[in-house]
């Protein structure tokens, strides 16, 4: 009897014990599947997150270049900039704009230094494809402050001939140099169509919401 008892109890404690390695296993495994769903909650948020930022980064972009190609020239840019003797027209509303231009192009600088020095971490995030919607919006920046430095570089080297070799300002010819570089520095609001700058500009803003609508989309979902 005494034996039968004994044999019972120590068949109770290895019960006991089995149940309180299965509890600890199963408290193990709560803890992890917690840990996992966090874990995918969070990065999930921080994906979404970071869709907003570079979708609202390249609105930014977008619309300072806009902004900055602007052809529109106030009264105080007219004040600032002293038309020369005999300057037709349109070589010194293209001489103004070039002064404007730079100082747009100074004063949205941070915008296009945010997207060079970012451009990793979102690419971190969503894949090396991405560098090249960043590439593209770069270079059209770049590309109109060459234009608005190419403008300003030939009409004063124009002007200082005028005193070097004594003879008069070739304003026609000074109107051919920087009419490609016009064209770049100023959008025509006037055509029916968007120039190259512009249609490369949509194309790369519309190519950053297809990858970031559909993730904060399904967010809100």
């Amino acid at each position: 009897m005494w034996l039968f008892a004994e044999t019972q109890a120590s068949g109770w404690t290895t019960f006991f014990q089995a149940v309180q390695a299965l509890s600890v296993v199963i408290g193990i495994g709560i803890s992890l599947f917690a840990l996992n769903q966090w874990k995918s909650e969070h990065l999930g948020k921080k994906t979404i997150d970071m869709a907003e930022e570079l979708l609202i980064l390249f609105y930014q972009a977008r619309d300072a270049i806009r902004e900055i190609r602007f052809p529109g020239i106030t009264a105080i840019d007219l004040e600032r900039v002293e038309r020369m003797p005999n300057e037709p027209l349109d070589v010194y509303k293209s001489r103004l704009y070039a002064v404007h231009l730079l100082n747009r192009l100074h004063h949205r600088a941070e915008v296009f230094r945010r997207l060079e020095t970012e451009r990793f971490r979102f690419m971190a995030r969503f894949g090396g494809d991405i560098e090249s919607q960043f590439t593209s919006v770069i270079s059209i920046y770049a590309e109109i402050k060459k234009a608005a430095m190419q403008i300003q570089h030939e009409i004063a080297n124009e002007i200082e001939k005028r005193f070097t070799e004594n003879r008069e300002i070739q304003y026609e010819s000074v109107a051919t140099r920087i009419s490609e570089e016009t064209k770049i520095a100023k959008e025509d609001l006037a055509s029916e169509t968007p120039d190259r700058l512009e249609k490369k500009l949509s194309e790369t803003v519309k190519a950053v919401e297809d990858i970031c609508r559909p993730i904060i989309q399904a967010a809100n979902k």
